[in-house]
């Protein structure tokens, strides 16, 4: 009933932004003299039509938009001799026309923000939950409980305007975080100011400062093969005990599982408000073990590093490394002349050799002692970092890279570089998941090894009908589905193509993990206002933030700093405004205030065929003194659409991915 509820409102509030938006169209036209001869709510064949006066109006099948029909745009088109044809009136009552539409959304987005803190919003908490380590925010000192007041000096109402502030500013910006420290015995905290300097490494969506909000127990997405799926537990549920004990974050039930001891345990949980009791014993579960994991690659080189000087490059993959410890009768290596010479707030900014964590793996055997001076074959990340760290200042590490389908051997030595007290090469991780789809290690009589696959073999189909995974996900994902069952698999091992059959290891499990699963952003209220005048100022001055960082946010995706992958589209505007209908009306007119902001900023784009695509033509007539001909008017229009229509589908696509947990 919920759901139903919630996608109630959500029609509700579409089909307001929607009205108010063709409404300015429709009202700037009448008041300008224009005949108007549809106006319509959707897209596709009219569910209702009605005529009044000289105009039609309709309710549309499809509720993407809407639009409104003016006659005689130009004098060759239909109703152009009319005296209330558009073409005949001034351009700056076209131009008004075209823009009252994205006026009203400002106004509506204005009027929302206003009476959200009337009727009382909920918002993440700008509270820190967890720190990233070796992330910019803990160098700089900012803790797990840590909350933020302020950001260069603006007020900070929710995480998001944390999130948002960061995100919309280029990379290695300084940012003032002032910060309420609880302190242990006193009700008053302790107040810091702490300097971090943001950071974007590739695979990142946006610049960040290396925090996460807190993470309440409460189940938001889960994979119908993980442990607590397999327990029993849905999406929304609240887990409050773990054998007796509390957890008021999902980090704390991750910690509780992990330190319960083996065997059954007794879980306290809510339903739907209702408390209910599960006792799970892991044994149960069907836990598979593939013996094999993804390479790690290289995910960043810091400027100036022995790594960059060894020619070391983003995206190479590690077959392989060992290290030599620095001669005796050698000096100690240093930092080359520039990297010693950066000042400590640039040299924060920088990763240090942060190994890229690949997924447990359950069953997997104790790792074995590293030994440097002996080659590592497809080292994890964890390896990695061990090897470098080992080797000590001024060591050699060699490393064999996979790059491009080839080897590539390098060597670099070790140095005490700026931000760390250990020695480095200057390199940041991350796991290769992505295409081309390759093995990493594979543990020793595993299911991988006995099954003939050897690390660096590329993975090029699999299943019956030998299809080709996209990535490491999709390779996981399918082999969960096979529940214990056989999977054909086909690798290339240099020119060659081998088929092998994989057979997946149930494993038995003495612990439930939580992995497989996420949890919910904490939500609190913020100060309610009932003073309509504060009120008002909340609307103009959050419609104002919005309207510039919708802007900042279109500049980041087209200069690249943002990813496209951070674009979402009708999809995911539902499942986004699902998840924020949970926490009440209030956050709903928040978010929908910022959609109506972020429609109003598209359609004003000066491209073909937006709002803004209208009034550039308005403009380039006025210019020219003559408006442009009909057929060029089509062939531009014509290919505006084709590129809206390709990114509908791209936006579509990518949040389909995200909904089932591929991006």
């Amino acid at each position: 009933m919920d759901t139903v509820l919630y996608a109630f409102e959500i029609a509700v509030a579409l089909g307001l932004i929607i009205l108010t938006h063709e409404a300015g169209h429709f009202l700037a036209a009448k008041w300008c003299g224009v005949w108007v001869r549809r106006f319509a709510i959707g897209f596709g064949p009219p569910l209702i039509k009605w005529t009044h006066g000289d105009t039609e109006y309709s309710l549309r099948i499809l509720p993407l938009g809407g639009f409104v029909e003016p006659m005689g745009d130009t004098p060759e088109s239909e109703g152009g001799d009319s005296p209330r044809a558009l073409w005949r009136k001034p351009a700056w009552q076209k131009i008004a026309i075209f823009s009252a539409g994205v006026v009203m959304n400002a106004l509506l987005a204005m009027i929302l923000f206003g009476l959200a803190p009337i009727v009382g919003v909920e918002a993440p908490l700008p509270v820190v939950g967890g720190v990233l380590p070796d992330m910019p925010a803990a160098q700089a000192g900012i803790q797990p409980g840590d909350r933020i007041v302020r950001i260069n000096g603006n007020r900070v109402e929710s995480f998001e305007d944390v999130i948002w502030t960061v995100a919309l500013a280029d990379a290695d910006t300084a940012f003032n975080l002032e910060i309420e420290r609880p302190v242990p015995g006193s009700e008053e905290p302790e107040v810091l100011t702490k300097t971090v300097v943001s950071v974007r490494k590739p695979k990142m969506l946006a610049p960040m400062l290396g925090i996460e909000p807190q993470i309440a127990p409460v189940i938001a997405r889960i994979s119908p093969d993980s442990p607590l799926a397999q327990a029993g537990f849905l999406k929304g549920d609240r887990i409050v005990a773990v054998n007796g004990k509390s957890v008021g974050t999902w980090r704390e039930l991750e910690k509780t599982l992990t330190d319960a001891p083996a065997g059954p345990v007794n879980l306290a949980m809510e339903r739907q408000g209702e408390p209910e009791d599960l006792r799970v014993d892991p044994a149960d579960l069907k836990v598979y073990d593939f013996g094999m994991t993804f390479p790690t690659q290289i995910e960043s080189v810091e400027p100036g590093s022995p790594a960059e000087e060894a020619g070391i490059q983003a995206g190479d993959r590690v077959a392989a490394i060992r290290s030599e410890p620095p001669p005796k009768s050698e000096a100690p290596a240093t930092t080359s002349k520039e990297s010693a010479q950066r000042p400590a707030a640039e040299a924060a900014k920088q990763e240090a050799d942060s190994p890229a964590k690949a997924p447990a793996k359950a069953g997997a055997k104790a790792a074995e002692p590293i030994v440097p001076t002996q080659t590592q074959p497809w080292p994890t990340g964890d390896t990695i970092a061990e090897v470098v760290k080992a080797a000590g200042n001024g060591g050699l590490v060699h490393l064999t890279l996979w790059r491009d389908g080839q080897a590539v051997a390098v060597a670099c030595k070790t140095a005490m570089l700026p931000g760390t007290d250990h020695p480095r090469i200057g390199i940041a991780m991350a796991p290769a998941i992505e295409e081309p789809l390759q093995i990493g290690s594979v543990d020793k009589d595993g299911p991988a090894d006995r099954a003939g696959i050897r690390p660096g073999d590329l993975v090029v189909a699999m299943g019956e009908d030998s299809h080709q995974p996209g990535d490491w996900v999709a390779l996981i994902q399918e082999l969960l589905e096979s529940d214990g069952q056989p999977v054909p698999i086909q690798v290339k091992r240099g020119g060659n193509l081998l088929a092998a059959t994989l057979e997946p290891k149930l494993v038995r499990q003495d612990r439930l993990s939580a992995v497989g699963a996420i949890g919910s952003v904490v939500y609190g209220p913020m100060p309610r206002l009932y003073n309509p005048l504060a009120a008002a100022e909340r609307g103009v001055r959050k419609t104002v933030l919005w309207l510039g960082r919708v802007y900042l946010n279109l500049k980041q995706l087209v200069t690249g700093q943002v990813s496209a992958k951070a674009a979402a589209g009708p999809v995911g505007i539902v499942q986004f405004s699902l998840d924020v209908a949970s926490h009440g009306i209030g956050a709903m007119m928040d978010f929908w205030g910022m959609l109506a902001v972020s429609i109003a900023v598209l359609n004003f784009l000066p491209i073909p065929p937006f709002d803004g695509g209208h009034v550039l033509f308005v403009l380039i007539e006025k210019i020219r003194g003559a408006p442009v001909s009909v057929k060029v008017r089509s062939w531009i229009w014509g290919a505006g659409w084709a590129a809206v229509g390709a990114l509908f589908l791209f936006v579509t696509y990518r949040d389909i991915l995200r909904l089932v947990g591929v991006a």
